[in-house]
């Protein structure tokens, strides 16, 4: 919407004169006031002028209305209010019902957009008869332009616009669409819009049907469709909005649920050149084609930046996008869990068409990406995994595909952000990646400190890597206060606690070793990059690292790993002194190598009857009791808390094992401790 347009809608002139209607008014009085109401709303709008306002009160007006150029019509009145502030639409319901006699409110010819319909439902409307068709059962807008706000279309039906039709410029923001349209309604069961610029926002549409887009028709239109929901509509092309023609509005940042079709549940494009960019496509189901998006007739808009999951093309092809005989451009979107009968539970390309696929991530699908015979797609460094029909059939793959686990955020909860560990980070292609993602980050940033900002694979980009700085992790522990910011370069994953939230990571050089809180999936053995702000674990006193958002991250991807060598510990020099602001072991005078990955053996003299823990013993004789090696028990030996999944062994055997030499406190004494990774091996002597 343009600025002067803007101007027109929202600012009140000083001489803007009021008239009031409700229902236990007199259309003989002047209206100027709420006690000298008119009845119905036509008697108020007659009275009005360009610039004028009209104030409805609460109830049911049973009429059929023509607005006038330049009115300003409000509902939403209890009766009694001195400014329109004081207004509340949502509890008083200003209905205003057509009795199914013709178009409810019909927007006369020539209006400008500044005439405005806000806060009425608007009900049982037929439409307006041109030959033997009707036009917008609700609203009808015939060479005029108009501005609906905060309204209620419901109940409506017509052949063309079930709910809206207007030919001309239109504002449609924060109405509710509901129930319009049917069978015989061929165009836009919610709305129909021709020829003018639009500018469709924040409005819902839900359990509307017509032949040709069960919510909205966009035809032949410029302007935006942006931050709707569209849910529960249904139509045999396009459940949600049909475009037609050689331009529409972009499409952005909407969410389609639910919607049913033949062709494109969610959206169907017929030849239109717009772009589908930032949406949610979610269980939308065609019966044949394209479960989230059909486009067809030589279609050649961009779609981008959509996450698209759990949609379905029953019968047919295309899962997530089908493609038939059109030529997109279809980048960086994210695809899971879309299924279709045939090929491309991701994207089918079907007879003559083509089209860009670039670095798109098409995980969990029925299959990956098809082609018709014929058609000529060009793919490029797209991401797959797990679809269980394969990957590509009848296209060629084209370089830089990733064919690994995309790592997302958190799948079960919807989130398809990546994590810093994704092979999908810097692996995109910069040429075909739109300028922004999915949340308005910019493409493309350095997400894995490379040097170089390379886009990500899929409709999120990853954060710009943290550039952590090269200090040492000895110094670090023992003399850098809590809440200070650190950073460690080129790390080892020497263990990973994912169920406790926590990993250990050392240098190569075994120097020493610090925990890091995350609940990241890092594999042992990862190289990567941490920064973050220090604290003291409480319970046992080490230092541990609290990550910034981006840290840790995998150095060069997966596939930077080195084997974490474990140091071979007595027990009398397991954990060690404090040293600095390190605590360490009580009564020891070894070094402190708390955090670092070792080696331990022994006989086990005491097992925890919960299973979490037992204590092993090397046989050492000690004559100084306070030199002795015990466990918080009194037990001699060190105490090993066992990991996630093993089984602790019996008293009396004896074991080798492998894990992060800690402590473990009983009051203000500390003992040594050992985090076991995996499992213990028996000894045989």
């Amino acid at each position: 919407m343009s600025a002067v347009a803007g101007t027109l809608l929202f600012s009140c002139t000083a001489h803007a004169t009021i008239i009031h209607v409700s229902t236990s008014g007199s259309d003989q009085k002047d209206g100027s006031r709420w006690a000298t109401a008119k009845r119905t709303i036509q008697a108020g709008i007659n009275t009005a002028s360009s610039g004028d306002e009209v104030w409805v009160a609460a109830g049911t007006y049973g009429e059929r209305i023509t607005h006038k150029s330049g009115v300003r019509l409000y509902g939403g009145f209890k009766g009694d209010e001195k400014t329109r502030d004081q207004r509340n639409f949502l509890t008083n319901i200003s209905k205003i019902d057509g009795q199914k006699l013709g178009a409810v409110v019909t927007v006369r010819t020539g209006a400008a957009l500044s005439t405005l319909i806000d806060g009425f439902t608007i009900t049982n409307g037929i439409g307006a008869s041109q030959g033997e068709v009707r036009y917008g059962g609700g609203v009808y807008a015939l060479d005029a332009c108009v501005t609906v706000e905060n309204c209620v279309i419901a109940s409506n039906n017509a052949g063309q616009g079930g709910g809206l039709y207007s030919n001309g410029e239109i504002v449609l923001k924060n109405n509710l669409f509901k129930e319009n349209g049917s069978s015989t309604c061929v165009y836009g069961g919610g709305a129909l819009l021709m020829f003018g610029p639009v500018a469709v926002q924040g409005n819902t549409f839900t359990s509307n049907r017509g032949t040709y887009g069960g919510a909205l028709v966009l035809a032949y239109n410029s302007g935006e469709v942006s931050c709707n929901t569209f849910q529960a509509n249904n139509s045999q092309v396009g459940g949600g909005i049909y475009n037609v023609g050689f331009r529409h509005p972009p499409i952005r940042q909407n969410t389609f649920k639910s919607n049913t079709g033949y062709f494109g549940a969610g959206v169907g494009c017929n030849g239109s050149n717009g772009d589908v960019t930032g949406n949610v496509f979610t269980s939308n189901s065609a019966l044949l084609s394209g479960g989230a998006l059909y486009l067809y007739n030589g279609a050649t808009g961009t779609v981008s930046n959509n996450v698209i999951t759990g949609c379905a093309g029953q019968c047919g092809f295309g899962g997530a996008i089908a493609s038939n005989r059109a030529n997109p451009t279809i980048v960086n979107n994210t695809m899971a869990g879309n299924t279709a009968a045939y090929g491309g539970g991701g994207v089918a390309f079907l007879e003559e068409g083509g089209g860009v696929l670039s670095s798109n991530i098409i995980a969990f699908c029925s299959s990956g990406v098809y082609g018709d015979y014929g058609t000529r797609p060009v793919l490029r460094t797209n991401s797959l995994y797990q679809n269980a029909g394969g990957n590509f059939c009848g296209v060629t793959p084209g370089p830089g595909n990733v064919l690994a686990d995309p790592a997302f955020a958190d799948r079960a909860a919807g989130d398809y952000r990546l994590q810093s560990i994704s092979p999908c980070i810097d692996a995109a292609t910069n040429a075909d990646a739109p300028a922004v993602d999915f949340d308005g980050a910019p493409r493309p940033l350095d997400g894995d400190g490379s040097g170089d900002a390379t886009a990500d694979i899929g409709a999120f980009e990853a954060p710009g890597a943290v550039v952590a700085p090269d200090m040492n992790i000895g110094e670090v522990k023992s003399s850098t206060p809590d809440g200070e910011l650190v950073g460690f370069k080129n790390v080892v994953v020497s263990a990973s606690f994912a169920g406790l939230g926590f990993i250990y990571v050392q240098p190569a050089d075994r120097s020493g070793g610090i925990r890091v809180d995350t609940t990241a999936a890092f594999a042992e053995g990862q190289v990567v990059n941490v920064m973050g702000h220090l604290r003291t674990v409480p319970e046992t006193g080490e230092r541990s690292v609290v990550p910034v958002a981006g840290s840790p991250v995998v150095v060069d991807g997966l596939s930077s790993s080195i084997i974490a060598e474990p140091v071979l510990m007595s027990h009398e020099n397991l954990g060690g002194a404090a040293f600095g602001l390190q605590q360490g072991v009580t009564h020891s005078i070894s070094l402190n190598n708390v955090g670092l990955l070792v080696n331990v053996w022994g006989r086990v003299t005491w097992v925890d009857t919960s299973g979490t823990s037992f204590t092993i013993w090397n046989g050492a004789v000690y004559t100084n009791a306070e030199v002795a090696v015990t466990d918080p028990d009194g037990n001699l030996g060190v105490r090993v808390k066992v990991a996630e999944g093993s089984s602790v062994p019996a008293v009396g055997y004896y074991v080798r094992l492998q894990g992060i030499s800690s402590t473990v406190k009983n009051g203000t004494t500390s003992y040594p401790c050992v985090l076991m990774l995996g499992r213990y091996a028996l000894l045989s002597l």
